[in-house]
């Protein structure tokens, strides 16, 4: 059975990706497995802002996209700073997060615990030209 994280890493692929820059997190685990089996290196920083700047390196030298991968919460909001710089630059830049499916999340009872989940897709809305957020029940 193939898995949506393959077919993700697939689509990398064959846009010619050659390096990710990333710190690895629970929600982009699949991915990071996936990616361990491409032919894709992966580069793994201290920071995501570290994973960002080494993405807008990349797109500098090379001329191709940089692309990065973070984790949800912090790890996405750790983008920030990168996003500015890579917009600010000019820079093309792929940033990929991780999140929890707020449905999935048990709320153990606190109602006050899912109005903090963050909606990274919202928050990165605002530094980006382009964002998409891929629902697991929204499958084919």
């Amino acid at each position: 059975m193939v898995k949506g994280s393959d077919l993700f890493v697939s689509a990398l692929e064959n846009e010619g990706v050659e390096y990710i820059f990333g710190v690895p997190g629970e929600e982009v685990l699949q991915i990071w497995e996936s990616l361990r089996k491409s032919k894709i290196k992966l580069v793994t920083t201290r920071t995501e802002w570290g994973a960002v700047l080494m993405a807008a390196a990349h797109y500098r030298l090379t001329g191709r996209t940089g692309v990065c991968i973070a984790t949800c919460g912090p790890g996405a909001l750790n983008f920030a700073n990168g996003a500015g710089y890579a917009l600010l630059g000019g820079w093309s830049v792929v940033m990929i997060t991780g999140q929890k499916s707020i449905k999935s999340t048990p709320a153990g009872g606190l109602s006050e615990r899912r109005r903090r989940q963050r909606d990274e897709a919202s928050d990165e809305a605002r530094k980006a030209d382009w964002v998409e957020q891929v629902d697991p029940d929204d499958g084919p």
